[in-house]
């Protein structure tokens, strides 16, 4: 199923020379290449950032045009041969060769079109610069390997790939907030992040009880993984939620085993239906889209329906813990990449990132998102260069 929007800030430690603007449909990146430009698809995320040297920017075009035929001017010619006697065409000699390497005192190359885009407003501290935002685009069921090649891979893609790789052989800690499986929907997972970073401790959070079980299993062979069976909340929510899912088995039965539990009036479980919860049963059946064919039919006959489909979808209570008191268990100046996936609370949960405190600044958040200014301000503010869409 196609994804929702979603969004990456990066934190700007050791952030390379010559990182310029992004922008983007589609979550990435951090630390760039100047002149880069790739594309890269996950199961849920596409992204796209536009990474290029300061000096070629918009309304700058001609100003460094023309510092390159200045130069090109300066530069020996070879004397012109005498004009024929018929008015004919000579062409000039072409400025650039692409038969052999540009000697230094070349003229520059310019970027492909494409890459020509205006640099940041605001120059943000090189500490905590940091990018975010993406669209998630790519439907999973269509990839199989998640095989990555560069060259087909979008600037954003490249430049997330190239942040998370500053990040290989260090220390220091991961969060993943809203694991899920530990695999499905996660990029670091299919990136291969994790085994990277042997000395990093990796803090996986994922409030299903069922889906739980398969969090373990699926990290257990993982160094240093720390599992946690707790809901992801706001400040403004207490700390008890009930969390709201599909029947797991109900799924599991009509995705692998062919069986039809539903009425047949309405859709017929999916495989993502798993992975679908809220803090309220309306919201987990609105996502499924389960409820669309039946509106046409009589009132009486459409509230029977309704109350089986709403039957399958059940009630977990669980603990909730706000960012900070999870990040606290492995020490917030410890934490290196955070990742966020929270049905529906994506926003609020960036909102209480404990930014600054005890010098919590990640270099790279991924988060999951359907609007994608509501935290802009916010991340700036606290020295994130924003990629937005």
């Amino acid at each position: 199923p196609v994804g929702p929007a979603a969004r990456l800030a990066w934190g700007a430690r050791a952030m390379p020379k010559g990182c310029g603007s992004c922008r983007a449909a589609l979550a990435t990146v951090v630390g760039c290449t100047a002149l880069g430009a790739a594309s890269i698809y996950w199961p849920w995320l596409s992204a796209t950032v536009i990474t290029e040297p300061v000096q070629v920017i918009q309304g700058a075009k001609r100003q460094h045009l023309k510092r390159i035929s200045s130069r090109a001017a300066a530069a020996p010619r070879a004397a012109s041969p005498p004009a024929p006697a018929a008015r004919a065409h000579v062409p000039p000699a072409p400025r650039f060769t692409t038969s052999t390497p540009v000697a230094p005192t070349s003229p520059p190359q310019l970027p492909a079109p494409e890459s020509r885009r205006r640099v940041p407003p605001k120059k943000y501290d090189e500490k905590r610069t940091a990018c975010s935002d993406l669209v998630l685009t790519a439907e999973h069921e269509k990839l199989s390997g998640f095989e990555l090649e560069l060259a087909k891979a979008d600037r954003c893609g490249k430049c997330y790939l190239e942040r998370m790789q500053l990040l290989f052989g260090t220390t220091g800690a991961d969060v993943v907030l809203g694991a899920n499986d530990g695999k499905r929907y996660d990029p670091a997972w299919w990136l291969d992040y994790w085994a990277k970073v042997p000395l990093h401790t990796k803090v996986f959070v994922e409030p299903v009880p069922p889906i739980f079980a398969k969090l373990k299993n699926n990290t257990a062979s993982l160094g240093n993984a720390l599992p946690l069976n707790n809901a992801v909340r706001s400040l403004g929510q207490p700390p008890h939620l009930n969390l709201y899912c599909w029947d797991l088995e109900m799924v599991d039965q009509a995705v692998n085993h062919g069986a039809k539990p539903l009425p047949k009036e309405v859709r017929q479980p999916k495989e993502f239906w798993a992975y679908l919860c809220a803090t309220d049963r309306a919201s987990v059946i609105q996502a499924a889209d389960v409820l669309k064919d039946i509106y046409a039919l009589p009132p009486g006959m459409r509230s029977s329906i309704q109350k089986e489909v709403e039957r399958h979808v059940v009630k977990y209570p669980v603990e909730a813990l706000t960012p900070k008191q999870i990040f606290q268990k492995v020490g917030l100046s410890e934490v290196r990449y955070v990742q966020i996936d929270v049905e529906g609370l994506d926003n609020e949960i960036v909102k209480a990132l404990p930014l600054g405190e005890e010098d919590f600044w990640p270099q790279v958040i991924l988060y999951e998102n359907h609007d994608g200014h509501r935290v802009r301000g916010l991340l700036e503010s606290k020295g994130y260069y924003v990629c937005c869409c």
